[in-house]
């Protein structure tokens, strides 16, 4: 989110795309900061298919400079993270 002023709550919305020949689901999202929130598409995207992600960071919830962590596993036929 670059640098924001303290308080703020930021949101961005990614596309989400499936690049892949089978079907994609997000099945897990691991999040290092209670100030971080996450809204993956909650469905399963057929190949070329594409939904959106949005993100959203409480800066209230820290003080100073801070680097925060979002981990998203795709699956299921084939896992990654």
């Amino acid at each position: 989110f670059g640098t924001v002023p303290a308080g703020t709550v930021c949101s961005h919305t990614f596309t989400f795309t499936n690049i892949y020949d089978v079907p994609l689901q997000v099945v897990d999202v691991r999040l290092d900061c209670g100030c971080l929130k996450a809204f993956p598409p909650n469905k399963v995207l057929q190949p070329n298919e594409s939904a959106d992600f949005t993100v959203t960071m409480n800066a209230a919830m820290f003080k100073g400079a801070a680097t925060k962590k979002m981990l998203v596993t795709v699956g299921p036929g084939y896992v990654s993270t």
